[in-house]
């Protein structure tokens, strides 16, 4: 699940891992408060996983994913991407991503991580 910016970097590891026969469901949280219900049924055909992608520090989308996942009752699984510290520089968008750890190929591998290969 991700928002604004992050939703274009989101496509990228989406094509990433189909290429590498992984199915993965991008979710454009356009806005906060998001359509619980609508999220929660996508979510229920994913096995139960989660990543979010924030372009900024947690609290955000993050947040709000992991309370409705909770106030659902069912059992998921949940990984937070975010902005942990701003970088003094950068050249490019990418750059900046790379730095942050939030690039198309960060994504690739923390969703890897989630499933275990």
């Amino acid at each position: 699940a991700a928002a604004g910016y992050m939703v274009h970097e989101a496509n990228k590891a989406v094509d990433l891992l189909d290429k590498a026969g992984i199915s993965a469901t991008l979710i454009d949280l356009y806005s906060l408060p998001f359509d619980t219900d609508a999220f929660l049924d996508h979510v229920g055909e994913s096995n139960g996983m989660v990543l979010t992608l924030e372009d900024n520090f947690g609290g955000g989308i993050g947040s709000a994913v992991a309370d409705a996942l909770l106030e659902s009752g069912d059992a998921f699984r949940l990984k937070q991407m975010h902005v942990k510290r701003i970088p003094k520089s950068a050249r490019t968008p990418e750059e900046m991503l790379r730095m942050c750890g939030l690039s198309a190929e960060d994504i690739v591998k923390a969703t890897k991580e989630m499933l275990g290969v």
